[in-house]
């Protein structure tokens, strides 16, 4: 008896530990990109950041998504894309997840989101320039998408 709770301590021990050391992790969710910024990783305030943005001469696009969302997740899959890259050229796209902004700022209440996704672009003070809401990708190849993203960013 003793021997088999040992045995079971040990085994626990090491389960425990195993699943914790994994030192090497590989997130889907990061973009490898230079024209993304997740806004509640950015550690600014959003105006303080679209004012950074203007500054160096890009167009700040807020996009506002949720886990829940399928359009948000055929988008997803563009975003790394050579032609996402070159519809951003010359803009930032700041990704909004409205699952943590529930619980934090309610910038999406203050821009009135009632659909997900949209996409804001915006001037220096953070101001609504256009809107496009929802995500008609019937065929959602990075080329469509970067067609469509090209005409709002204009």
């Amino acid at each position: 008896m003793n021997i088999k709770f040992i045995s079971i301590c040990l085994l626990s021990t090491f389960v425990l530990f195993s699943c914790g050391t994994n030192t090497k992790t590989t997130d889907k969710s990061e973009s490898k990109n230079d024209y993304t910024i997740d806004f509640y990783k950015s550690g600014s305030n959003l105006k303080e950041l679209v004012s950074k943005i203007k500054s160096e001469g890009e167009t700040p696009v807020l996009y506002f998504t949720a886990s829940w969302c399928g359009p948000c997740r055929e988008f997803k899959k563009t975003i790394d894309s050579k032609e996402m890259q070159t519809a951003f050229k010359d803009a930032k796209l700041i990704i909004i997840d409205t699952d943590i902004d529930k619980q934090r700022d309610k910038i999406s209440y203050l821009y009135s989101i009632g659909g997900i996704p949209t996409f804001i672009k915006v001037d220096e003070n953070a101001e609504p320039l256009k809107t496009m809401v929802g995500g008609d990708w019937r065929e959602p190849t990075p080329a469509r998408v970067a067609a469509s993203m090209r005409l709002f960013i204009k």
